[in-house]
Parts: C-alpha cells; structure tokens; sequence
C-alpha cells in the first residue's frame, strides 16, 4: 500500500471519529431538560430566594447539574448548559 494513502485513510477515519464525536455530544446536550428548582421543597429556613435556581437533567445518562451562582435565571441557564456540555465531553471522550 502506498504511504499517501494510509496517511489520507488515517486522516479520513479521524475526521469521521471527530464528527461522530460531535453528532453524539450535540444528541446528549439536545437531550436535557431544564428547568426552575422550586426552593419550597430544599428544607432548612429561607426568608427569600435570593438566587434562581436552575436544573439541567440529562434523559440519556443519569446526570443532574442545579446551579444558582448567578442572580440572572438567564445566566444561570447558560451556565447549566455549559456545565452539562462539559461532562457529556468528559464521559464520551
């Protein structure tokens, strides 16, 4: 077999692993539910909700990620989703 061919078949299969790599994060992430926490059912004391609070479950793998670090429901979502991204790579990779 000739060399530039192997480099070009090891190329290709790299490329066909990256993609399905990406195919696969992107059906994990599409997967989630998110939604409001409702901070009645947390226990303890509390005067007021100070931050939303913001749940990301994955349907496909058993993961829950809640987070209220911001004071913006929006941001919170984002980060949610960035959060979730991340551990979907962390467990496919």
């Amino acid at each position: 077999m000739d060399t530039g061919n192997i480099m070009e078949n090891q190329l290709q299969d790299q490329f066909d692993a990256q993609e399905h790599f990406e195919k696969t994060r992107q059906e994990l992430l599409d997967n989630c539910e998110i939604k409001m926490v409702d901070t009645s059912k947390l226990g303890g004391q509390q005067v007021s909700v100070i931050r939303n609070l913001v749940s990301i479950k994955s349907k496909d793998l058993d993961i829950e990620i809640i987070c209220g670090y911001h004071k913006s429901r929006i941001k919170n979502t984002e980060t949610v989703r960035l959060m979730m991204k991340k551990a979907i790579e962390t467990i496919i990779e």
